[in-house]
C-alpha cells in the first residue's frame, strides 16, 4: 500500500462495471463498512487522505511518513486510554503501588514508542531537506534566483 499510485482511468472504469453489472457487490461493500468501528474507518479515510495529499502536493518526504503520523496519534490514544482505565479500575484492582506500576509500565511504552516514531520522523525531514537543497541548487545553476525558490518549491523540474 505505501507504494500504491493513484488509480488509472482503466482501472476506475473496472470498478464502475463491476460495481454496475453486480447488483449484490454494492450491498456486500456497505454491509463490510457498516460492521467496521467507526474508528477504524477514521483511521483508514485518515490515511488515504494524507496519500493523496502526498501525491497531490509531491512532497520530498518520504510515502512512509504518513504511517508514522497515524502511529503517533494512535499510540496517544492508547496512552491516555490506558490512563483512563487504570485510574478507573485502579485502586479497587491493583492497589496503589500497583496501579502506579501499571501507569509508569504505560508510560515507558509510550514514551519509548513516540520517541522512536519521532526519530524516524527527525530522520525523514533531514533527508527530505537534503532533497530540497539539491533541487533548489539545480535550479539556481540552470534557471538562476527564481528557478532555485521554484524548483525547492516542487513547481519545476529538475
Amino acid at each position: 500500500m505505501i507504494d500504491m499510485l493513484p488509480q488509472t482511468v482503466e482501472e476506475m472504469e473496472a470498478i464502475r462495471h463491476a460495481v454496475v453489472n453486480r447488483g449484490g457487490l454494492l450491498i456486500s461493500v456497505l454491509d463490510v463498512l457498516r460492521r467496521v468501528p467507526r474508528r477504524v474507518l477514521m483511521v483508514l479515510k485518515l490515511n488515504d487522505l494524507t496519500r493523496s495529499l502526498d501525491n497531490a502536493l509531491a512532497t520530498t518526504h518520504s510515502s512512509i511518513r504518513i504511517f508514522l503520523i497515524t502511529a503517533k496519534y494512535c499510540m496517544t490514544a492508547v496512552w491516555r486510554d490506558d490512563c483512563r482505565r487504570i485510574q478507573e479500575e485502579g485502586l479497587r484492582t491493583y492497589g496503589w503501588f500497583g496501579s502506579l506500576r501499571r501507569m509508569i509500565g504505560c508510560w515507558w511504552w509510550y514514551a519509548r514508542g513516540y520517541t522512536s516514531m519521532s526519530l524516524i520522523e527527525v530522520g525523514m525531514d533531514v533527508q527530505a531537506s537534503a532533497l530540497k537543497s539539491v533541487a533548489w541548487l539545480r535550479g539556481l545553476q540552470s534557471r538562476g534566483l527564481m528557478g532555485a525558490y521554484q524548483a525547492a518549491a516542487g513547481l519545476t523540474i529538475s
